[in-house]
């Protein structure tokens, strides 16, 4: 294990190694924006109309490219007269049952992106005047999982549900902002997991020194 963690703290770019403060604020920045974006995303696990509408993971659009309703993760919002919303656990469908059992692995994928991305969030804040053991490493492999977990997540909904939808009369489906936030929330979640990996430890660790017995 230590073998693993010496490999990855001596891994080291020189222009990122060099402005070091300048990456961690950087990836401050990206993985608050991260945290915002995600609650989005969440937001299509709702059963409310107006938040199925802002957080929807899919948009459904009609032949002439209007907006005819909103795929949440949950639950479909149309947006007809009314604007009902038919969750997926009160239909009997095999698309509805598609969708529902994709609507959970993605959450539940984001929902651990999220984990790994607040963890970074903190680390990057502690490797941002100096180190510790284990701060690179955890940084580095909370970023790796989470994006892992953000292409299961879409990986997930589009496989599972997106693509068992009906598509006769010029019907057509696009990204909702819930897709958009998680697709960009793995975009900075890769910058940080670039940063970390490529600013070493070896010129700014503060561990103690253990005198020799």
């Amino acid at each position: 294990m230590d073998a693993v963690v010496g490999a990855v703290d001596n891994v080291k770019v020189d222009i990122f190694d060099t402005h070091r403060a300048w990456c961690m604020y950087a990836n401050i920045f990206l993985e608050i924006l991260s945290i915002l974006l995600l609650l989005v995303a969440f937001a299509g696990n709702s059963e409310d109309w107006d938040e199925i509408k802002d957080g929807a993971w899919t948009v459904q659009l009609n032949s002439k490219d209007k907006v005819v309703g909103y795929v949440g993760t949950r639950a479909y919002a149309s947006k007809g007269s009314g604007h009902t919303v038919s969750m997926f656990e009160d239909c009997d469908s095999s698309l509805c049952d598609d969708c529902k059992s994709a609507g959970e692995s993605a959450i539940f994928c984001t929902v651990v992106g999220f984990i790994m991305v607040v963890v970074m969030l903190v680390l990057s804040f502690m490797r941002r005047t100096g180190e510790q053991k284990y701060y690179k490493f955890g940084a580095v492999v909370c970023g790796f999982f989470g994006l892992l977990f953000f292409i299961c997540a879409m990986g997930a909904w589009d496989d599972q549900c997106v693509e068992e939808w009906p598509t006769s009369n010029g019907v057509k489906y696009e990204m909702g902002n819930g897709m958009n936030c998680v697709l960009t929330s793995f975009f900075f979640t890769l910058f940080g997991f670039v940063t970390h990996l490529c600013v070493s430890t070896s010129n700014n660790d503060k561990s103690p020194v253990v005198a020799p017995i």
